[in-house]
């Protein structure tokens, strides 16, 4: 298993970003990958698992106030099958690159008004 954290800080009510992340709908816009599962843990923690090929990846998001802005923290875990799961090193720059870009894309979107 790997483990990568990233955070981003969005210029939106704590409350409205925690709606945009547990909603699906919402979700399939910013974030590049499917999403099989979701959970919400109190107070303010949303879990997302997924696979991608021989990947499976989850994801802890944990929505907090920051100021006037409101603090996505995500931790990433995924885990590789098969021949995969020798060079999972790769895979993991990748996908926590792919979550940078979704993040900054959730924050543009957000603070539009798109979402």
């Amino acid at each position: 298993m790997a483990r990568a954290r990233i955070e981003i800080a969005i210029a939106r009510p704590l409350e409205a970003v925690f709606a945009v992340v547990m909603d699906a709908e919402s979700t399939a816009r910013w974030l590049p990958m499917p999403v099989d599962e979701r959970r919400e843990s109190p107070p303010r923690r949303a879990a997302l698992s997924g696979r991608v090929q021989e990947v499976a990846w989850t994801a802890a998001l944990d929505v907090v106030p920051a100021g006037s802005r409101t603090r996505v923290e995500v931790t990433l875990d995924f885990e590789a099958a098969g021949p995969r799961r020798f060079v999972i090193g790769p895979y993991l720059l990748r996908y926590r690159g792919q979550w940078a870009r979704a993040l900054v894309k959730l924050k543009r979107m957000m603070e539009a008004g798109e979402l």
